[in-house]
């Protein structure tokens, strides 16, 4: 058995997806990559129902006032520079449409990466706080903002036969209103009071968004490559149908679970 091991270990039989994904990090050819960024880019803010949440309804949206033209010719500006980059970091050669003729004039393992659209999202969220005694308890609630950054690539292999798919990923970040608090007794009240700061989500946090977004994006496409090649070079009853995430940080191999593109 440890012969007949020995003898199919260069077709990956008795390889764990562990080995095989160091195999892939330290000798794997990265793809070539034609990066086209032409997104459609909406802002939407989802007011709470008024019924339920009066006083919200009539708050205005940050949304709006952040998304404004220059900080979107920013964001195109910002967002693709650094992603190039990223994506450079990890090993793709990446081309821009202005460099097309040199991705084409060799195009084995060649893909064509398209941000397609990009959405700014506002939400409300709900924040409760509670104490409990032995026979009551005391809520303290409110209201804090949610903006979001929803983004849609288009991935497609070039000159490539017709049983490769072109794949559509979404990907989304998210940050809040920062509120922290805790109830405390007040003598002067003869009662609780809720104590509590608060930081809200200003236009510099959807620069944040931004680079969070583009070390997600780079990884999510990096680790795409790798499952692809695990899922080719590892028998299924190895890899279990996980999606898998390379960790930059330990060099190890973990599952992904929310980690990843999802596969629209």
């Amino acid at each position: 058995m440890l012969i007949s091991c020995f003898i199919l270990i260069a077709f990956s039989g008795c390889n764990s997806p562990q080995k095989m994904a160091k195999e892939y990090v330290l000798n794997a050819e990265m793809p070539k990559i034609l990066f086209i960024s032409s997104p459609v880019i909406y802002s939407e803010f989802y007011r709470p129902e008024k019924l339920k949440d009066s006083l919200n309804y009539f708050k205005p949206e940050k949304i709006m006032y952040f998304i404004d033209e220059t900080f979107l010719n920013e964001f195109s500006e910002v967002y693709d520079k650094n992603m190039i980059s990223a994506m450079r970091d990890r090993g793709f050669a990446v081309f821009e449409p202005d460099s097309v003729a040199s991705f084409f004039s060799g195009a084995e393992n060649s893909w064509q990466l398209s941000l397609q659209q990009v959405t700014f999202e506002e939400h409300r969220l709900n924040y409760e706080d509670e104490i409990t005694f032995d026979d009551y308890s005391i809520i303290w609630d409110t209201v804090i903002s949610e903006c979001q950054l929803n983004v849609w690539f288009e991935l497609s292999p070039v000159n490539a036969d017709s049983t490769v798919p072109t794949h559509m990923f979404f990907s989304s970040v998210s940050i809040a209103d920062d509120l922290k608090g805790r109830f405390v007794y007040s003598w002067s009240l003869g009662g609780y009071d809720y104590v509590y700061t608060f930081t809200e989500v200003e236009v510099i946090d959807l620069y944040f968004l931004m680079a969070t977004a583009v070390l997600n994006h780079s990884d999510y496409l990096y680790d795409f490559f790798l499952n692809r090649y695990l899922h080719f070079s590892t028998p299924v009853k190895k890899t279990k149908g996980v999606y898998y995430k390379w960790d930059r940080s330990k060099q190890k191999l973990l599952p992904a679970g929310t980690a990843r593109f999802l596969f629209l």
